[in-house]
C-alpha cells in the first residue's frame, strides 16, 4: 500500500495543478457519423516556473526538467457522415511529448499512429573515477579521493515509443487488424558488481542503456452473436547494442565483464473464442503458444530458449434470477531448454534452466438471498510442479506446491442510504520438499514454502443525504511461512481508510480522505545455527482535503488542496548464535535500524479557474511540494568506503539525498470550440 499511497498523493497533490486546464479529453472520444461535418475540441498553453531546493531529479522523476517553459496541449476531432479524424498533441518539444492521430471511414477501416516519450530521471550529477560513462567501456584507475572524480553524467533514461496500425471492418462480421510497435530506450542506469560475494569489494557502475524493441501483431477473426473467434500472431525482437560492460578493476580484484541484457526474439500464436449458449450461458476459450530465444555476450556460450503454453477455458451461466456461476480451468507451462554456461568470477558455470507447469481449477457461485443480501463464494485449486533440466543431484529437486484457496463475499443493500460488504479469502499452501532440509536448505525459501494466508475486508458506504457520501474500509491480511529457512516467515497487515464527499448547495464542495496502515514483516536466513533474523515494522499515514469554492457559479472557482503522506519504518535485526557482525557486535545482540525507508511527502495547491466565455478559460495557481527521505543505509553517504582489498566500496551517488522542496507557479489559457 505504501507505493499506492505515494502515487495517489503525488497525483492528487500535483497533477491537477501542473497539467494545462483543457476541456480536451485525454481519452479517445466517441466517434459517430454526423449528418453535417463537425469540428470540435480545444487547445491550451500553460507556463510554469519552478524553484526547487534539493534533488531536482527526484522532483522531476517522470517529467522534463525545463523551468520557465510553455506547455501546449491540443485535442481536435473532425467528424463527417462517412469519415473522422482525431488529433491529440501533448507537450510538444519536451521529453514527455505525445502525439496521437486516428482517421478512418465508419464501418470500413481505422488507421492510428501514436508517438510517446517517457523520461525517468534517477540521479543528477553522479560521479565516478572512470572515463566513458554511458558507453560499454569504462577505463580508469580507482582512487580513494572522490573530489578528483568526474561528475559529468546523469542517471536518466528516455523511451521513445511508436505504435501504428490499421483495422479493417469492410467484410463484417469478419475483421482484420495489423499493428507495428517500436520502442527505443537510451540513457544510463546504476549497476552494482562485487569481486565475489556481497561481503567483498564492490563497485557501482554507470551501465549504458541502448535498447531497441520492435514487433508485429496481426489479428483476424469473426464476430457475430452468438459467436466470436479470433486468431492472432505476434512477433517481437529486442536488440541491445551494448552486449557487455567492460571496466578496469583494482589490482587483485576479479575482472569483469558485466553481461548486459541479451538480444532476444519471440513468436506467439493466440486463439480466443466464445459462444453464447442456452440458459443465459457462455463458454470462453483462450489458447496460446509462445517461443522465446536469446543469446548472451561473447564471454559465454549460453543459448536461451523458453517455450510457454497456455490453455484457458471458462464456462459461465445465469440460469435463474437468484443464481449465477462459473467454472474454469487453466494450464500454464514454461519449458526452459536453455543450454550452455554463464561466466561467474572468470569461471564458466553450467546453466540450470528452471521449468514449471501450473494447473488451476476453480468454481464460483453467486446467490441472491432475501433481505437484499447477495452472497458470492468460490474455490480454486492450483498445482505447481517445478523441475531443473538435466539435474542429477537428488538434493536439488525443487518443491511441489498445492494451493487451496477459498473465498466468500456477502453484500447487503437493505437501506437506501447504506450498503455494507464483508469479504474473506483463505489460502492453504502445501509444500512437498522431497528432500531433507539439511540436504539443500536453499530449496526451503519462502517462494516454495508452505503458507497459510487469511485476508479480510469490510466496507460500509453511507449516503444519508444527496449532498453527502462517506465510505469506511478495514483490511486485514496475515501470511505465515513457518517452514521458511531463507526469506519471509510471516507478514501481517492492518489498514483502515475513510473518504468523505460533501456538496454545500451550489456554493462549495469538500472532499477528504484518511488512510492508515501498519505492517509487520518477519524474515530470516539460517544455515544450521548461523544466520540472522529480522522484524520490520512499517507505519503509513495519509490524509488529504480538497475544497472547491464556486465564488461566481459557472464563472469563477477557487480550489484549495492539501495532501500529506508519512511512512515510518523500523527494523529489529538480530544475529543468531555463531555469527559475529562485521562491526564486531557479539553474537545474539540486536542491531536495530531505526530509520528504515522513512519518508514524508506533502503538497499544498491553490488554484483559480475563470471561464471568460464559453470558448475561453483561464487558470492560474501555486503549488508547494516537499519530500523528505531518510534511511540508515544512506546516512553519512560516502563515495568511497575504505578498508583492505576485500572490503572496499566505490559508489557514484545513485539515489543519494533524494529530498527536495519545490515552489511552482502556473498560468494557462484554454480555447474550446465546436
Amino acid at each position: 500500500m505504501k507505493s499506492k499511497l505515494a502515487i495517489f498523493v503525488l497525483i492528487a497533490g500535483l497533477a491537477g495543478s501542473l497539467t494545462a486546464a483543457s476541456s480536451a479529453s485525454s481519452q479517445e472520444p466517441e466517434k459517430e457519423p454526423s449528418q453535417e461535418p463537425v469540428m470540435m475540441g480545444g487547445a491550451g498553453i500553460e507556463g510554469r516556473l519552478y524553484d526547487v531546493n534539493g534533488n531536482e531529479a527526484k522532483f522531476h522523476e517522470y517529467s522534463d526538467i525545463k523551468s520557465g517553459g510553455a506547455f501546449v496541449n491540443a485535442d481536435v476531432t473532425y467528424v463527417s457522415p462517412n469519415h473522422f479524424i482525431w488529433l491529440q498533441v501533448t507537450d510538444p518539444g519536451y521529453d514527455t511529448q505525445r502525439y496521437r492521430l486516428e482517421t478512418g471511414s465508419f464501418g470500413k477501416y481505422k488507421f492510428w499512429f501514436d508517438y510517446n516519450e517517457i523520461i525517468h530521471n534517477i540521479t543528477s550529477d553522479a560521479k565516478t573515477f572512470y572515463s566513458g560513462a554511458g558507453t560499454n567501456q569504462l577505463t580508469g584507475t580507482p582512487n580513494t579521493e572522490p573530489a578528483t572524480w568526474r561528475g559529468d553524467f546523469d542517471y536518466s533514461t528516455k523511451r521513445k515509443r511508436i505504435d501504428a496500425g490499421i483495422k479493417f471492418d469492410l467484410a463484417q462480421p469478419f475483421f482484420f487488424n495489423i499493428s507495428f510497435p517500436y520502442e527505443k530506450k537510451e540513457g544510463i542506469k546504476p549497476a552494482g558488481v562485487s569481486t565475489s560475494s556481497s561481503r567483498d569489494a564492490a563497485l557501482e557502475l554507470p551501465e549504458p542503456v541502448d535498447y531497441r524493441t520492435s514487433g508485429l501483431r496481426v489479428d483476424a477473426g469473426y464476430s457475430l452473436k452468438p459467436f466470436l473467434a479470433s486468431l492472432s500472431y505476434s512477433y517481437g525482437e529486442f536488440r541491445n547494442d551494448a552486449h557487455d560492460l567492460l571496466y578496469d578493476v583494482p589490482d587483485g580484484w576479479t575482472p569483469g565483464p558485466l553481461s548486459l541484457p541479451p538480444d532476444s526474439e519471440f513468436y506467439k500464436f493466440n486463439f480466443k473464442g466464445s459462444a453464447k449458449l442456452p440458459w443465459d450461458s457462455k463458454f470462453n476459450i483462450n489458447i496460446s503458444d509462445e517461443k522465446t530465444k536469446s543469446d548472451t555476450s561473447s564471454f559465454t556460450d549460453f543459448k536461451g530458449k523458453v517455450d510457454t503454453r497456455i490453455y484457458d477455458f471458462m464456462a459461465s451461466t445465469y440460469p435463474f434470477r437468484f443464481l449465477e456461476g462459473r467454472i474454469y480451468y487453466k494450464y500454464y507451462e514454461r519449458d526452459n531448454t536453455s543450454t550452455g554456461s554463464t561466466l561467474i568470477n572468470s569461471v564458466l558455470v553450467p546453466t540450470r534452466p528452471l521449468s514449471y507447469e501450473i494447473n488451476t481449477y476453480g468454481a464460483e457461485a453467486g446467490f441472491r438471498l432475501p433481505a437484499k443480501l447477495h452472497l458470492n463464494a468460490g474455490y480454486k485449486y492450483t498445482d505447481t510442479e517445478r523441475s531443473i533440466r538435466h539435474e542429477t543431484d537428488p538434493a536439488a529437486v525443487l518443491p511441489h506446491n498445492e494451493d487451496h484457496i477459498f473465498f466468500t463475499e456477502l453484500k447487503w443493500t437493505g437501506l437506501d442510504f447504506l450498503s455494507a460488504r464483508l469479504a474473506y479469502e483463505g489460502m492453504n499452501r502445501k509444500a512437498d520438499y522431497r528432500t531433507d532440509a539439511s540436504e539443500d536448505a536453499l530449496n526451503q525459501q519462502f517462494a516454495y514454502a508452505a503458507q497459510k494466508r487469511d485476508t479480510f475486508k469490510a466496507t460500509v458506504d453511507l449516503f444519508p443525504i444527496n449532498a453527502l457520501n462517506m465510505s469506511f474500509e478495514y483490511r486485514f491480511r496475515r501470511s505465515n511461512y513457518d517452514e521458511t529457512i531463507f526469506g519471509y516467515t510471516a507478514d501481517t497487515r492492518n489498514a483502515a481508510g475513510f473518504t468523505l464527499d460533501y456538496s454545500f448547495r451550489k456554493l462549495a464542495r469538500f472532499f477528504g480522505y484518511l488512510d492508515l496502515e501498519k505492517r509487520e514483516l518477519w524474515q530470516r536466513a539460517l544455515l544450521g545455527s548461523d544466520g540472522w533474523v529480522s522484524k520490520q515494522d512499517e507505519k503509513t499515514y495519509a490524509c488529504g482535503i480538497k475544497t472547491d469554492v464556486y465564488a461566481i457559479p459557472q464563472k469563477l472557482t477557487f480550489t484549495l488542496q492539501y495532501d500529506y503522506l508519512k511512512s515510518d519504518g523500523f527494523n529489529d535485526f538480530d544475529f543468531t548464535s555463531g555469527v559475529l557482525s562485521a562491526s564486531g557486535i557479539p553474537d545474539g545482540l540486536p542491531v536495530d535500524i531505526p530509520d528504515w525507508d522513512d519518508y514524508t511527502k506533502s503538497s499544498f495547491t491553490l488554484t483559480a479557474v475563470y471561464n471568460w466565455s464559453e470558448a475561453i478559460l483561464l487558470k492560474g495557481g501555486y503549488t508547494y511540494a516537499r519530500y523528505d527521505y531518510t534511511d540508515d543505509q544512506l546516512k553519512h553517504y560516502r563515495y568511497y568506503a575504505g578498508g583492505d582489498g576485500s572490503s572496499q566500496g566505490y559508489l557514484t551517488g545513485a539515489y543519494n539525498d533524494t529530498s527536495y522542496e519545490a515552489h511552482i507557479a502556473f498560468l494557462s489559457l484554454v480555447y474550446r470550440f465546436r
